[in-house]
């Protein structure tokens, strides 16, 4: 074979007229050959043809110290038709578990699949794509789009090798192989102040995420997380305000509604109804409830595959659950690594905000569910904590500015009449942002805490005001918070203060009478 005694270094031009291993074109007879055979000499072409031609495709394989024999190579040939016929399906590198599953399908009658397979392996561990490298994987993207060029001349070609019109195909292919760039990427250094202008994007929803980042929205079960995010999503294909108060620009929805899927309609219906706002077109918001499986980038392809021919681009993508949508090991940081590569792949290629709802952890009520490297690899984390009336948005990070202060939602009850559910008209939640609530009936518990005395220990005013906002809200508020929410009502001034006693313990006094006390005289 030619590939055999090529010298990489000095690579000439083709031959048309002498080259022994071009074939013949009045002498070539594609139907004396079987299918198997075909795809072989159709590889060898495509070998012949690049290696002698500059070797445009081969060069960065050559560089990655991978020999030109690859595409004569049997398993390496099989390896180039894997990745080319993904590339023009999907637009993009294949990765490993689909090239490893094409080839053992293509070879589960050969003998020799196991050594094959083993081989097709580690070569494909020479150029397998990282998506931290942009230019990286730009450059293989382009090495795929000339070979996916070339094939589909010389496919024709074969098909009608007397034809003219064929032949202009080829060349023409060839000629447009060429012309593919694999340089046109973005610079990979900056001098300060280059990209001042444009380092952070803008907000999609004020305050809270940002246009081209990745966030994850995670609470425990029921603390209405699905709802908020639906509201949220609806906000933003609508462009009216979140909760009916945080501004929201405008934009395309992409929503996986794979948990809860079965009431998702009728969840979004309720919130147009009660928030008074239109409900959005089929070009601005598509739902989906079949998962994709972000363990893996083929779901990248597939999942911006669906978007292009539903809504053609995208603004915010949710991913509704993690869990639902992944097949790996949550608790392993190696494994949910795979989620984000996966996510942050999508969100480089659509420039949409990807929001993740998740669950808590176990024992954990402050974190998210699983390995600690989900957060590591997102840029905004916002707790969805939650009582029987309220739910409270709670900033955990905040990569692109100030961490936002909590949002506290409260719920009304939407009737749809028009829709029964066993004889009965289905009910639906509508949030709106109330961040009065809680300041006030703190405030109310604390006074009714002191009661008839002027002055109490921070212990036993702890222990009474966690009481008694237990038996108004049913929910906990824990040691710290109330302690935390003590001192920020004692900074303001207007209630109590805060000073020390004896052994330096923290007393509370109150400031001028008890207007509880006095209400109830």
């Amino acid at each position: 074979m030619i590939a055999e005694n090529l010298q990489t270094e000095n690579i000439e031009q083709i031959d048309w007229n002498n080259d022994p291993d071009l074939k013949d074109p009045d002498s070539y007879d594609s139907s004396s050959i079987d299918v198997f055979e075909q795809d072989e000499a159709l590889q060898q072409t495509i070998a012949v043809l690049l290696i002698k031609n500059g070797g445009p495709l081969l060069a960065g394989f050559c560089k990655a110290g991978i020999s030109p024999k690859s595409f004569v190579n049997n398993t390496h040939a099989l390896l180039a038709e894997v990745a080319v016929s993904y590339f023009e399906e999907f637009g993009d590198v294949p990765p490993r578990e689909v090239v490893v599953n094409e080839i053992k399908e293509k070879l589960k009658d050969d003998k020799n699949a196991l050594y094959y397979l083993a081989d097709v392996k580690t070569l494909y561990d020479y150029f397998e794509p990282n998506v931290s490298s942009l230019e990286y994987c730009q450059k293989k993207l382009a090495e795929f789009q000339r070979l996916s060029l070339i094939k589909k001349g010389i496919s024709e070609y074969i098909k009608k090798p007397h034809s003219i019109e064929s032949a202009e195909t080829l060349l023409q292919s060839v000629s447009e192989a060429v012309s593919v760039s694999c340089v046109d990427v973005e610079a990979d250094s900056y001098a300060l102040g280059d990209r001042i202008d444009n380092v952070r994007p803008e907000w999609l929803v004020s305050k809270l995420i940002r246009r081209n980042q990745i966030s994850c929205m995670f609470g425990s079960p029921g603390c209405r997380k699905t709802w908020l995010a639906i509201d949220l999503a609806l906000s933003v294909a609508t462009g009216t305000d979140f909760l009916g108060s945080i501004p929201c620009k405008k934009g395309k929805v992409w929503y996986i509604a794979a948990e809860g899927a079965d009431d998702f309609e009728l969840r979004a219906e309720a919130i147009i109804r009660g928030r008074g706002i239109e409900r959005p077109s089929g070009a601005d918001f598509q739902y989906r409830f079949i998962p994709y499986d972000f363990s893996s980038e083929a779901a990248v392809n597939q999942c911006i595959k669906h978007i292009e021919n539903s809504i053609s681009n995208a603004d915010l993508i949710v991913i509704d659950t993690l869990s639902k949508n992944f097949s790996g090991d949550g608790d392993n940081n190696k494994e949910i690594g795979k989620f984000i590569n996966s996510i942050e792949k999508l969100r480089l290629k659509t420039g949409a905000h990807i929001m993740t709802v998740h669950h808590t952890g176990w024992s954990q009520t402050e974190r998210e569910r699983g390995a600690s490297n989900l957060r590591g690899g997102i840029d905004t984390s916002i707790l969805v904590d939650s009582d029987q009336q309220k739910s409270t948005l709670v900033c955990k990070k905040q990569k692109s500015g100030i961490e936002f202060d909590d949002i506290c939602v409260k719920f009304g009850l939407q009737i749809l009449e028009d829709y029964l559910q066993d004889g009965e008209a289905v009910t639906g939640l509508v949030g709106y942002f109330d961040n009065s609530t809680d300041d006030d009936q703190f405030t109310h518990c604390v006074l009714a805490a002191f009661g008839d005395e002027v002055e109490l220990n921070q212990s036993e005013l702890v222990d009474r005001v966690k009481a008694d906002w237990l038996s108004r809200t049913g929910a906990n508020l824990g040691v710290n918070k109330t302690r935390k929410m003590l001192d920020d009502l004692s900074a303001t001034g207007s209630t109590i203060v805060k000073k020390k006693g004896l052994n330096n313990a923290s007393i509370y006094s109150l400031i001028g009478g008890n207007p509880v006390l006095q209400s109830s005289i």
